[in-house]
């Protein structure tokens, strides 16, 4: 694995090259591996219960006991955590991975921040209900945004600004460092919008940390109120 100290690399869910997606066999491969971070795909189930699964519906990865394939678009929340736990989520890849269970939320985050490793919430949580992002910020806050022995934090990613301020509401522990553009690509792409993501970041971080800004500028400086603020300074 590349090592260094500026730079850490991202599993996308978990080790997916060696092992099942998403899968506790996934997470641990990639902690050995010395990845940096774990990119990981939360959903609900038809009980309220938060499980890691890239897909709405189970049917790529998802498979009877004997290996069998489920019913056309068999949703994850239209079936409850016993419904999943009695699935097979490994055989898929190979057979060396039969048996693997779909993890819940609380099953994989504290083993993963245990291992020294970073967690990268997928963007799909912006599509949850009112109701399930506030059962997900709730297990995050149970479970400690940043580990207290190993340092490692829970990430939330962001499609749009308002969330960024989101996120540093209900997790109010600053971050060390933040990476944010502007929403709104292929549209808004100016100085604007990037100073207005720049001014949304700042919520984020602790002092003294450091916010990483993408922008494209490509539309100019933007809206002409603020064109005339910096043309005019």
């Amino acid at each position: 694995m590349y090592e260094s100290t500026t730079i850490r690399l991202q599993a996308h869910k978990g080790d997916s090259v060696n092992a099942p997606e998403n899968t506790m066999a996934a997470f641990r491969a990639a902690c050995d591996a010395g990845y940096g971070f774990i990119e990981l795909d939360p959903k609900f189930t038809s009980d309220g219960v938060c499980v890691l699964h890239h897909d709405w519906t189970v049917n790529r990865t998802g498979r009877l006991t004997g290996g069998e394939a489920l019913p056309p678009d068999t949703r994850v929340d239209g079936l409850t955590l016993t419904d999943l736990k009695a699935l097979d989520f490994g055989v898929w890849f190979s057979e060396e991975f039969r048996g693997e269970a779909i993890p819940t939320f609380e099953e994989a985050i504290p083993y993963i921040l245990s291992r020294g490793v970073s967690v990268k919430v997928d963007n799909v949580w912006e599509r949850f209900t009112p109701e399930q992002q506030e059962n997900l910020f709730g297990l995050v806050r149970r479970i400690g945004a940043c580990h207290p022995e190993t340092g490692a934090r829970i990430g939330m990613t962001c499609a749009g600004l308002e969330n960024v301020a989101r996120v540093a509401k209900e997790l109010p522990e600053a971050a060390d460092i933040v990476l944010v553009s502007q929403g709104g690509a292929p549209k808004d792409l100016n100085l604007y919008q990037t100073q207005k993501a720049l001014d949304n970041a700042r919520h984020a971080v602790k002092p003294g940390g450091v916010i990483v800004l993408i922008g494209s500028c490509k539309e100019g400086l933007g809206e002409r109120v603020f064109e005339e603020w910096m043309t005019k300074s």
